[in-house]
């Protein structure tokens, strides 16, 4: 056990400076659903551009990782380019049972997370109902039934995913410092976009049809990405791994377009009205 005290030891520091952090053991549903193009297309701060009109969530536990205690996370994702590179691009996540996880997830790596008031996710047979609720809105609803998708594209987005598949993907995070000065007034500077380089290693994966509820929010605007057309999801274990920064690149140019779209995701409606 690590000693009560607010200094570490050398072996601490190295040890939180050098682990390599891997959520193990997640399980959950995903869901996908087209979304309005001009929507995502406006929500997606430059240079990154839509690779399909498409939305991706994913409700599960966490029960096993390096960094924290057990959790429960929701991500809302949209399919990406930058230039002629294709990724996955995070607009906002929501997290309950572990500010560490919050805390790590935006100062490493400025992952736009925030607390939940709960999560729930339940699975009674083929029947998947998950929920996630903040300032006393249910943002986000998902039901789900293993079988089918609703849509062929379900299998283009998902269908390669099985057990003992591991995929390698790119996520794009934009970094950034806030400062204050001798006004106390708030300044964005040293913005950076980050390729980071994921792995996932499924353990299972069962396809599923979904219908996916958004209920809008001023802190949490997930609704601004309606389910126009649910195209299907899964159940699935897997483990993730966040294996590096593998490159940045600073951003310099449209600033008054990039951020704007990046506070909603990390700060709530009091701090900008």
């Amino acid at each position: 056990m690590s000693n009560c005290t607010f200094v570490k030891t050398p072996e601490e520091v190295e040890h939180f400076k050098t682990n390599v952090n891997w959520m193990n053991d997640c399980e959950g549903v995903y869901a996908a659903w087209a979304t309005d193009p001009a929507a995502l297309a406006n929500v997606l701060p430059k240079p990154l551009t839509p690779a399909v009109p498409v939305i991706i969530s994913y409700v599960i536990e966490a029960p096993n990782n390096n960094f924290s205690v057990p959790y429960q996370e929701i991500a809302l994702m949209a399919p990406v380019m930058k230039g002629d590179k294709p990724g996955l691009y995070t607009i906002a996540m929501m997290l309950n049972g572990s500010d560490n996880a919050v805390a790590m997830g935006r100062d490493v790596l400025s992952i736009p997370k925030k607390n939940a008031d709960r999560i729930t996710l339940k699975r009674d047979g083929d029947k998947i109902k998950a929920c996630g609720t903040r300032m006393g809105i249910d943002v986000i609803q998902i039901e789900a039934t293993i079988g089918d998708f609703n849509d062929p594209m379900g299998a283009q987005l998902f269908g390669s995913r099985k057990a003992g598949e591991v995929a390698e993907s790119m996520s794009y995070l934009y970094k950034f410092d806030v400062d204050q000065n001798a006004q106390g007034e708030s300044i964005i500077n040293n913005i950076n976009i980050l390729n980071c380089h994921m792995q996932t290693k499924y353990q299972s994966w069962e396809n599923a049809s979904v219908n996916v509820k958004l209920t809008a929010s001023e802190s949490d605007p997930w609704a601004e990405l309606p389910c126009l057309k649910p195209l299907g999801g899964g159940w699935s274990k897997f483990d993730l791994g966040l294996l590096g920064v593998v490159g940045t690149e600073p951003v310099t140019a449209d600033l008054d377009n990039v951020i704007p779209r990046l506070i909603t995701s990390r700060f709530d409606a009091q701090a900008y009205r």
